[in-house]
């Protein structure tokens, strides 16, 4: 009996980390966009922004911050051990 119990506590404790897990990763990809660009053309990777925005880095993917939470988020969802 008590491994029964032990067994459905770590099922329990198994779907909680899961819950938390989503919550995070929910949590990662609602942050707010990049306030220097503007996305246009219904489209997620197509954005413009202003030229004195622009800082050493010229890689559109440092600019789009929804593109670095999905990364985040996708990580962070595929880990086996997250806490």
């Amino acid at each position: 009996m008590n491994k029964m119990r032990g067994e459905q506590e770590i099922m329990m404790l198994a779907k909680k980390i899961e819950a938390v897990k989503a919550a995070i990763v929910d949590s990662i990809r609602s942050l707010p966009d990049n306030p220097n660009i503007k996305r246009f053309g219904g489209k997620e990777k197509c954005f413009i922004m202003k030229f004195k925005h622009l800082e050493e880095k010229w890689t559109p993917e440092y600019y789009d911050f929804k593109y670095q939470y999905d990364l985040i988020a996708r990580s962070a969802g595929r880990a086996e051990n997250f806490f």
